[in-house]
């Protein structure tokens, strides 16, 4: 084999007219390697050579010994995924290599291509070479050394590296006979694509690099850069707080930015990103690039860079500081880059340059890929058409079966590698191939699974659907055993990251055959829930709910089934059987007041009221223990959860429970039209959102009404109403009333309702004690000649609502029954009974 490459690793490819001509003829080639026993992967990777492209549809194969090839031949030939194996139709053949930043290295990056290939080895030699006038260090040892990642985080040591690892593997691509239409390039990728472009020497584009990153490691430990996935509009709204002290450094894609600042600026921002839901990480720069911290470097820049002496480009050159393609009269001289260097990176407008200019595949050319995600969201959200983003290779695969597997997904794009010079032809034997016969433009691949799934029950329809998508997942994974892959294990647990979440997307599309969204894996975040998804889209394509609800006529009249119920109440009480157990004993919930509020019980307290902010009731019904909360297991950060209502809390912990109960998995309701029903009043909890506490960002949605509900949608996903409704006492009633109604109403077809009280201050005391309406001892005595007024108490109830007939499909718990209204004109329940009959209510 040529090309320097380790003996073993192979490529085979085949095209046809249609994806089932394609897998007729590996069925076909299958057959002929059963019959012919003395066969070599090379052999057979020849012949296939000399075959012309026979239509869009194209598959690639890449493995290192014969059993791999026969494996990934039969997937193809069976329409399966196998690791190994690409399949999909050419769109395009002009391929743009676009070089990332700092942020791609990893240790040991460049170790097995090192010993693999001659060609990157022989470039990286180079590369050392003319970087060595400005280093103390080995690029060759560094590359080879697999140990601590800590010397890769520091920018004069990563940046030079993953310089000579970026333009060696631009050649090792062009010896495949892959040639750049155009170069790009973020930040420090720039100087690689100048070097590939031959836009700078690969002398002068080393002296930037090192230079470069030497002076910016003066700035190192003052700033830090954020990656943050979300549109611009949202993060500059958030940087608000910060605005002398962070900026956007980079506008990477429509939902990927960078923010560059102060490093307490950046950490607090991460947590403000966390809390909100917003996904945010570091980048391992320790610096603050594109952002006022470099004006303290730009002086020595220009003297270190003055001696340089640019070119124009051999190919076009796409500039991701004008976001434009370079004019010829634009060069590449030490005053660009120190703007480059300082001044905003326009990536994605660079991106949809490139796009704009014809484009068809931008191959992202470092050692792990940090931009195709955000080119794929730039591409789909183009008008121009197909377009293929790729990359080269991945942490912790850099060996040339990951390349190979790269070269394989580019031919599989529509590009003509020059498969042929990997193989020398005096050294394979002949391979008689099977001739192409016509075959059949058969169903496609909706068709052919929705057909497995109907006459299944919708158990049988989950398990196979959970299957295809572990399979899937396995395949991206590396691994071939997809039993082992847990279907409620969440994607980023199993190891997905932004390119991998990319990837099952796209394998799920292309075995389904059905369009899915780029958030796939975020808004279905575990094979379970992703198959749950498929389900609904291959059967009911028109709409993404319960097919049984929405075409289920409507009737006001319907009884409504209470399937679970969750609360806490005074006297401990913490679930529905210790309820019941308190009002069939009798027992006083009523007690004293609480000592941990920070209330002036003692000072404020007096028999008789004298002036405001006295009260005289001494016992009431008090939740103890509502200051507990459990904010990780909801996703929120600890100072969300101060500045969060101790309402919202409880009723986030009692929706979770009344779902439990009724022997739902709350996460199963994802994207389910579950409708929320809250009666509560603001409790004036916390600080306003004017006084200037530590709690900025989250006093708002702490304490607002409308969220008492809506925090519960949004934790648990629910696309049904989420209504707070406020009308005082009766409110829980007026919940309850309007989840009957929306439910009958077809709105929804499950719903929480219930209401909450947690008195957060002495406020209500002092309020009723005014008004001369409280009992002094905190007991109510209706129908008695010593009634003297009320007791206030506090408590938090929520039950789960169904129409009777959709509980009975489904075999849920029946606890009791709603018939008519909920709630009469005066405020008073009506219609509540037992399943079997009044005797039976509890």
């Amino acid at each position: 084999m040529a090309r320097g490459s380790s003996v073993g690793w192979s490529l085979w490819t085949l095209s046809g007219s249609t994806p089932y001509e394609l897998r007729a003829y590996a069925e076909r080639l299958c057959a002929s390697l059963e019959a012919e026993s003395d066969w070599r992967p090379a052999d057979v990777a020849r012949a296939l050579t000399t075959l012309p492209v026979a239509g869009g549809r194209r598959a690639a194969l890449v493995a290192d010994e014969p059993a791999g090839f026969t494996e990934r031949l039969r997937a193809l030939a069976g329409g399966r995924s196998a690791p190994g194996l690409v399949e999909g139709t050419a769109a395009g053949s002009t391929t743009a290599f676009v070089f990332p930043g700092q942020g791609a290295q990893w240790p040991g990056m460049a170790c097995q291509l090192l010993d693999a290939s001659a060609v990157f080895r022989d470039h990286i030699d180079r590369c050392a070479q003319a970087l060595e006038p400005y280093l103390d260090w080995s690029v060759v040892d560094l590359l080879r050394d697999t140990g601590s990642a800590s010397r890769l985080d520091r920018a004069d040591i990563a940046q030079p590296a993953l310089f000579a690892v970026m333009v060696s593997l631009a050649q090792l691509w062009r010896s495949y006979g892959v040639q750049p239409s155009a170069v790009a390039g973020h930040s420090l990728g720039e100087v690689a694509a100048a070097a590939v472009a031959e836009a700078l020497s690969l002398d002068d584009a080393a002296r930037v690099v090192a230079l470069w990153s030497q002076a910016q490691m003066t700035l190192s430990g003052r700033g830090e850069m954020v990656s943050v996935l979300a549109p611009a509009d949202v993060v500059r709204t958030k940087l608000s707080r910060w605005a002398d002290a962070l900026s956007i450094a980079a506008f990477n894609g429509p939902s990927a930015v960078i923010v560059s600042g102060d490093a307490n600026a950046a950490g607090e921002l991460l947590e403000e990103l966390s809390s909100s839901g917003i996904q945010a990480r570091k980048v391992a720069v320790g610096l603050a690039a594109h952002s006022t911290h470099v004006d303290m470097i730009i002086p020595r820049l220009v003297e270190d860079l003055a001696l340089i002496r640019p070119r124009a480009p051999k190919l076009p050159f796409y500039s991701a500081l004008y976001g434009a393609r370079l004019d010829a009269d634009s060069p590449l001289d030490a005053d660009y880059w120190c703007r480059n260097l300082r001044g905003t990176v326009r990536f994605e407008q660079m991106t949809r340059a490139l796009l704009s200019d014809g484009h068809s595949v931008l191959l992202e050319v470092s050692p792990h890929p940090v931009l195709t995600a955000a080119m794929r969201e730039t591409v789909e959200s183009d008008v121009h058409a197909d377009v293929s983003v790729l990359d080269s290779l991945r942490r912790n695969q850099g060996g040339l079966g990951r390349f190979m597997l790269s070269l394989a997904e580019l031919y599989v794009a529509g590009v003509e590698p020059d498969v042929a010079c990997l193989y020398s032809e005096s050294e394979c034997r002949e391979f008689p191939l099977p001739s192409r016969e016509e075959d059949f433009g058969g169903r496609n691949p909706t068709t052919t699974l929705r057909d497995e799934l109907l006459g299944r029950s919708e158990a049988e329809q989950l398990a196979l659907l959970v299957q295809l998508v572990c399979h899937e997942v396995a395949v991206i994974l590396g691994n071939t055993d997809a039993v082992a892959i847990k279907e409620h294990c969440p994607f980023r647990d199993l190891g997905f990251d932004s390119v991998t979440v990319i990837d099952i997307r796209n394998r799920l599309s292309a075995v389904t055959g059905t369009e899915l969204p780029a958030t796939l894996a975020f808004d279905h975040p575990t094979p379970a829930r992703v198959a749950d998804f498929l389900r609904g889209k291959l059967l009911y394509p028109s709409r993404n709910d319960d097919p049984v609800a929405t075409t289920r006529p409507i009737d006001g009249r319907e009884p409504i089934a209470i399937v679970g119920m969750a609360c806490r109440y005074p006297g401990g009480v913490n679930d529905p059987d210790e309820l019941w157990q308190l009002v069939a004993s009798g027992t006083d919930a009523v007690s004293r007041f609480p000592e941990d509020r920070g209330w002036d019980v003692d000072g404020s307290y007096v028999h008789k009221i004298e002036r405001p902010g006295q009260y005289y009731q001494r016992s009431a019904g008090f939740l103890y223990d509502a200051d507990l909360f459990d904010a990780g297991f909801f996703g929120v950060s600890s100072r969300e959860a101060l500045a969060m209502d101790p309402q919202q809390r409880l009723l986030l912990e009692v929706s979770w429970e009344a779902l439990e109960r009724a022997g739902i998995v709350p996460e199963s309701l994802r994207a389910s039209r579950t409708g929320v029903f809250v009666g509560a009043m603001t409790m004036d909890y916390g600080p306003r959102m004017d006084a200037g506490s530590r709690y900025e960002g989250y006093v708002l949605t702490g304490n607002t009404g409308s969220v008492a509900s809506g925090r519960i949608a949004y934790v648990l996903g629910l696309e049904g109403p989420a209504i707070t409704v406020d009308t005082a006492c009766s409110s829980s009633l007026v919940a309850l009333h309007m989840a009957a109604k929306s439910l009958r109403d077809g709105e929804c077809d499950l719903a929480l309702a219930g209401g909450v009280t947690v008195m957060s201050s002495l406020g209500m005391f002092m309020e009723f004690s005014r008004q001369g309406g409280l009992a002094p001892d905190g007991r109510c005595k209706a129908f008695s000649d010593n009634a003297n007024g009320f007791g206030l108490a506090e408590g938090v109830g929520l039950i789960l609502l169904e129409r009777l007939s959709d509980a009975r499909r489904l075999g849920h718990e029946v606890l009791a029954v709603v018939r008519g209204s909920a709630v009469n004109s005066d405020g008073a329940s009506n219609g509540l009974t037992a399943p079997n009959g009044p005797s039976q209510q509890r």
